[in-house]
């Protein structure tokens, strides 16, 4: 069957992980921002539930699939994104391995970047290897953010919305601004020079 969100529409396998064509990806404002890279692309679904998170399954690569399914896998949360794990034992310590990490063999002074910021989709048009700053520079919206925005904060002693942006082991301020929108776009203008592919920016461009 097909299902229809804000004129997306894609195949849904069923729970044994039949093979589904995404039919029709485009880009609508911040949702499935990178859906771009898998149009026409032949995905699989790898059930990952539990009995307390039934129905709960990760996308995968056709290729990888067969590979992937050797192993039990489950989700776990860090911070406010879910991953998919499958739990080792080394030294009589238990280890999380992320089939993220599997996939695109990363060495381990390296981190495996998800480009829409969703950790259940590991088809591989998804994954980056990069290091720990730009991995970071891809990051969700703070939870203790306040503005709404990245980068933006209230200056209340200045009455001001103060635009900043971390790059290279420095935080660089931006300015102040009475309007909010402006910051935000001042940190997306920075976010595109400092940060390049892997910036996560406030607004995107047409």
């Amino acid at each position: 069957m097909s299902r229809t969100y804000d004129n997306l529409t894609f195949g849904i396998s069923d729970r044994t992980g039949t093979s589904v064509r995404l039919t029709a990806f485009p880009v609508i404002g911040d949702v499935h921002k990178s859906c771009h890279l898998f149009r026409t692309k032949l995905v699989r679904k790898i059930d990952i539930s539990t009995p307390t998170h039934p129905n709960v399954f990760t996308l995968v690569d056709d290729k990888d699939f067969e590979f992937l399914s050797q192993w039990k896998w489950c989700a776990s949360k860090v911070r406010n994104t879910s991953y998919v794990v499958r739990t080792v034992w080394v030294n009589e310590k238990s280890k999380n391995i992320g089939m993220h990490r599997v996939i695109m063999s990363a060495p381990d002074n390296m981190d495996v970047d998800h480009r829409d910021g969703n950790g259940l989709n590991n088809q591989q048009g998804n994954l980056r290897v990069c290091t720990r700053s730009q991995n970071l520079y891809n990051q969700k919206l703070a939870r203790n953010n306040t503005s709404g925005y990245k980068g933006v904060y209230w200056d209340k002693d200045r009455s001001r919305w103060v635009s900043q942006i971390k790059a290279n082991g420095r935080r660089h301020k931006l300015g102040r601004y009475f309007c909010l929108i402006k910051a935000a776009k001042a940190y997306d203008t920075a976010a595109r020079k400092y940060h390049g592919e892997y910036a996560n920016t406030n607004f995107k461009e047409k």
